[in-house]
């Protein structure tokens, strides 16, 4: 295989939450691919990962700017055209570095971008389209559709989504690649007696853990509802609610009307590496994730693939791609969006038998080595973008490292 010269596109960096980003881009320069990051915002960002952090310096910001006139193509929304505008100035950048090939992640502003630059260099381009960027209703499914098409290929995070793009995007190739985990990093917890209560002698399990931005489609207000069911049961379960976002306070507030401060942690936002010392004290992680109002949804969401990698089974919910992740009655439980009482079942089910979680925490590792292993997904994208050498290939290969370019605003 011939080594590319990929450069990626982002609509923001650095953000918290895009780890599988921050992640697929070391994976990538691990295998020694030359990777350049143009990103069209550059995020105020007071907390964000060391790894984010050492890449900043590198980062190329560029400002998506209305054009004084449009000479492109008709195709192209009015809402596009500037994006489209700086996918070109991007493109001279890559003509004098020697791009073979640019990815973008999100069908949106960053796809376009990027199907621009490709246009301009004389190279191919593909991108990752996710969840919010496909299932929001309001999307202009006319222009995904031509992106796509014209798109190297369109890689997407799930089966789920594969067949969603499939009816959506009849002429693009959408290949299915799911985000991978660092499994040495994300490493089952080391076996370990059980601690004893101080009477009794039962075991003390540790706590229900959830992760991810507080927004509606995270079904947090739902984990809150049900927690207050067991609580009444009396069966109270302590939990950690790492994150923050548009519906925190909402969430807070609802815990405090059902007198559970006692029970629910709320740290806020930390880096991965806090969160995985949160990940080895817990007994199960819950994501009871729904769909919002405007059809977005999760498609497969990090902090499973992390409790899998764990050895951490999981309560879930039958959204796109995360029966893909947890199987029901294997790696933890699955139950529909939105069902409380459902919800508050398969907690108390997964709560009650520290056996039963260390037997489904061990098959969900075994499922994150089958199938989320990130050096397993960075080769089969660097294959991908391999394939462009053959295609497209550059004028011209500059000799000068990839990591020497410092931050600018083109």
């Amino acid at each position: 295989m011939n080594t590319p010269r990929v450069a990626y596109v982002l609509r923001a960096f650095p953000r918290l939450s895009e780890t599988f980003i921050l992640h697929e881009l070391l994976a990538l320069r691990a295998r020694g691919i030359p990777v350049r990051v143009f990103a069209l915002e550059q995020v105020a960002a007071s907390l964000m990962h060391a790894e984010a952090e050492r890449l900043l310096p590198e980062v190329t910001f560029v400002t998506a700017r209305e054009p004084a006139a449009w000479r492109g193509r008709a195709v192209v929304p009015a809402k596009q055209r500037r994006f489209a505008a700086v996918g070109r100035r991007i493109g001279k950048e890559l003509r004098a570095w020697g791009a073979t090939h640019v990815h973008a992640h999100f069908a949106g502003p960053a796809a376009t971008a990027a199907a621009f630059a490709a246009e301009e260099a004389g190279i191919t381009f593909s991108f990752t389209a996710h969840a919010k960027d496909i299932f929001v209703e309001s999307l202009d499914w006319r222009w995904l559709a031509w992106l796509g098409a014209q798109a190297h290929c369109v890689v997407t995070v799930c089966d789920y989504n594969r067949r969603y793009l499939r009816r959506r995007m009849p002429e693009a190739r959408v290949v299915r690649l799911y985000n991978g985990v660092d499994l040495e990093r994300w490493a089952a917890r080391p076996a370990r007696p059980a601690r004893a209560a101080r009477t009794g002698g039962a075991r003390q399990p540790g706590p229900v853990l959830t992760v991810g931005r507080f927004v509606r489609k995270k079904g947090f207000d739902v984990l809150v509802e049900a927690l207050a069911i067991l609580r009444d049961r009396g069966t109270p379960q302590q939990t950690v609610m790492i994150g923050d976002g548009a519906e925190l306070a909402a969430v807070r507030a609802r815990a405090k009307e059902l007198k559970l401060g006692r029970w629910i942690r709320f740290p806020g936002a930390l880096t991965h590496v806090q969160v995985l010392r949160y990940m080895r004290r817990a007994a199960l992680v819950a994501l009871p994730c729904v769909v919002d109002h405007d059809g977005n949804q999760d498609a497969l969401p990090t902090v499973l693939l992390e409790a899998a990698a764990c050895g951490v089974p999981a309560v879930a919910t039958r959204i796109a791609g995360v029966p893909e992740i947890v199987r029901d009655r294997v790696t933890g439980r699955v139950v529909a969006p939105g069902d409380v009482e459902a919800l508050a079942d398969a907690l108390a089910f997964m709560m009650s038998s520290y056996r039963r979680r260390a037997r489904m925490g061990a098959a969900a590792r075994r499922r994150a080595e089958s199938l989320f292993d990130q050096r397993r997904a960075s080769l089969a994208l660097a294959r991908l973008f391999g394939e462009s050498c053959r295609l497209s290939p550059p004028a011209s290969r500059p000799q000068e490292s990839p990591r020497a370019h410092r931050t600018a605003v083109l």
